[in-house]
């Protein structure tokens, strides 16, 4: 069964929140984003990503990588290999196609070259499972 983006979103930063009437603590993306808005370009600009991937064997290892590709082509950011390590009998009772893991990736500083469509692109033991777009533009186009 091939792994499957099941959430995807470019956005300003996040936070965790305690959660009220229950334990542990829930995560707060702030401000979402499609488009970025710089003061000029070039520039370097922070913001982050949230990512959720589903139908993956969570008792088997694998590795991740995220990439953000500038309009040219380059890698602007390149995670290079996460290992993602095998969790055996943690999800017994729950089917492949529903387990999975959620990731959030703060990107600080990027430098951003040029206007136009960036591409982040989520790759799973080496095969891409998804690509999703971001723009980039100054505020005085």
């Amino acid at each position: 069964m091939k792994p499957i983006i099941s959430s995807f979103m470019f956005f300003d930063d996040s936070q965790h929140i305690p959660n009220s009437g229950a334990p542990g603590m829930s995560m707060h993306l702030i401000n979402p984003q499609n488009t970025i808005k710089t003061p000029f370009i070039p520039s370097s600009f922070s913001f982050a990503v949230a990512f959720g991937i589903v139908s993956i064997d969570t008792e088997q290892s694998h590795v991740l990588s995220f990439q953000l590709i500038d309009p040219e082509g380059n890698f602007v950011v390149d995670t290079s290999e996460i290992q993602l390590n095998a969790e055996p009998g943690n999800n017994d009772n729950i089917p492949i196609e529903a387990r999975g893991y959620n990731f959030n990736l703060n990107l600080r500083n990027v430098q951003l070259q040029y206007k136009g469509k960036y591409t982040g692109r989520v790759t799973v033991d080496h095969e891409i499972i998804g690509e999703f777009p971001l723009f980039v533009y100054p505020v005085n186009n």
